[in-house]
């Protein structure tokens, strides 16, 4: 098999990271789409789907153009929106078989009508899903500073909930002291990922923790 290239490297890494963060229903419609084998989709969990997903990419790495095709029509799939836009333009696939029936985002819940009818309840929800990013706390050297565990659940949080991981990243990098050497050193740094910025965090805290020890 030929060796990817660091581009094609970064793009199958950047179509699995939007893959983790997809709501059930999203994948769903993935593994419909790709025509991957599975007993019944309706029954799937999302963790399930990931798996049958990141399978059937890496079966596709073993083809000629190294699953890049696959790849760019799951980036097409996705595209640039939110959860939310995806969810009210799937209509939600799944019946409601109760009075009210709530959906892997837990922002958004559906009410059933006329039996077979799901109506998003958005309202104020949707001014909720578009509240800016926030780290609560600040990253540095004091003991009244965050933990490294709260910092990164606040940002696999972000994730999650489908933030923008520029927003992220330009948010932890404000939380942090300001003129300490890591934030200089991360101001510095174009052209950032998460993935980096989560490496550079990690490293960070382990050397806080030596130095306290």
């Amino acid at each position: 098999m030929v060796k990817e290239t660091e581009k094609e490297e970064e793009f199958r890494l950047e179509v699995t990271g939007k893959i983790y963060i997809q709501p059930l229903v999203v994948l769903k419609t993935l593994i419909t789409e790709l025509e991957i084998p599975a007993e019944d989709v309706s029954q799937l969990t999302k963790v399930k789907a990931i798996k049958l997903i990141t399978q059937f990419l890496k079966d596709k790495q073993k083809v000629e153009d190294k699953g890049t095709t696959t790849l760019l029509q799951i980036n097409d799939l996705i595209g640039s929106k939110t959860p939310t836009e995806i969810l009210v333009a799937e209509g939600i696939e799944e019946t409601a078989k109760d009075e009210e029936q709530e959906v892997d985002d837990p922002e958004i819940s559906f009410k059933k009508k006329n039996n077979d009818e799901i109506t998003p309840f958005f309202k104020d929800k949707c001014s909720l899903w578009r509240k800016d990013f926030k780290i609560s706390g600040q990253i540095g050297d004091s003991k009244s500073c965050i933990s490294f565990t709260s910092l990164f659940r606040q940002i696999e949080a972000g994730t999650e909930k489908g933030y923008d991981d520029r927003e992220i990243i330009r948010v932890v990098i404000r939380s942090i002291t300001a003129g300490s050497s890591l934030r200089n050193y991360l101001e510095g740094r174009s052209n950032l990922t998460l993935s980096a910025l989560r490496g550079i965090l990690r490293a960070h805290y382990r050397e806080k923790t030596a130095t306290e020890l």
